[in-house]
């Protein structure tokens, strides 16, 4: 199965099983194994009015959390509505991490507290 997802259409739901690598680095400190995979999604606050949302681009993903880029930074521990895929998923998240990168942007990390729909990543 190709691990790498670029055809958003035609999205297929990956196996963790099937990975054969976890990502390893300095800010990189999640045990599950995750895979390289550019989604766009969405990001909220729990408190900010539910039709407001923002783009996000997923970096990785994994079972329970994703690292996505956003233009602004977020303060960790914060709670976050995540969601996307059509309308297929959601999750309250927090922000676990939060990296400045050289493009100007930020590297957040989100643990998922509660999905809701399917996710692109299956046990």
């Amino acid at each position: 199965m190709n691990t790498a997802i670029a055809n958003y259409p035609a999205l297929e739901t990956v196996r963790a099983s099937q990975w054969k690598t976890n990502a390893v680095g300095i800010f990189d400190r999640r045990g599950e194994k995750r895979i390289g995979l550019s989604l766009k999604m969405y990001i909220r606050r729990t408190i900010n009015n539910i039709a407001y949302f923002r783009p996000v681009q997923t970096i990785d993903v994994s079972w329970n959390g994703a690292k996505i880029i956003c233009d602004v930074p977020l303060e960790k521990g914060a709670e976050l509505v995540f969601s996307g895929l059509d309308g297929r998923f959601s999750a309250v998240a927090q922000v676990r991490s939060v990296v400045a990168r050289k493009e100007g942007d930020w590297a957040i990390g989100l643990e998922f507290i509660k999905k809701t729909g399917k996710w692109v990543v299956i046990k």
